[in-house]
């Protein structure tokens, strides 16, 4: 119970965070934003505004100061034939 608590606790903020502040990026997403400090902690999650200008993307950066862990990590099983894109 702590666990899913926990859970929806976090992305309920994160989801709170990414559309109330921080930069805007380029988009039409409404009042989406991202905050690319928590993108570290997020595998690139928070990146909001992106996600919602291009939400079946797997890669959520664009721009060459964001940073997406999240993609890395796809990038890297690709290579190794673990996960297709």
């Amino acid at each position: 119970v702590c666990h899913l608590l926990g859970y929806l606790i976090l992305f309920g903020l994160l989801n709170t965070l990414g559309h109330n502040n921080s930069y805007i990026a380029n988009s039409k997403a409404g009042r989406a934003a991202n905050v690319n400090w928590l993108s570290w902690f997020t595998a690139g999650e928070s990146l909001h505004k992106n996600h919602h200008s291009n939400p079946t993307a797997a890669k959520f950066s664009i721009h060459k100061k964001e940073h997406d862990p999240g993609w890395w990590a796809i990038w890297l099983l690709t290579k190794f034939k673990l996960a297709k894109v």
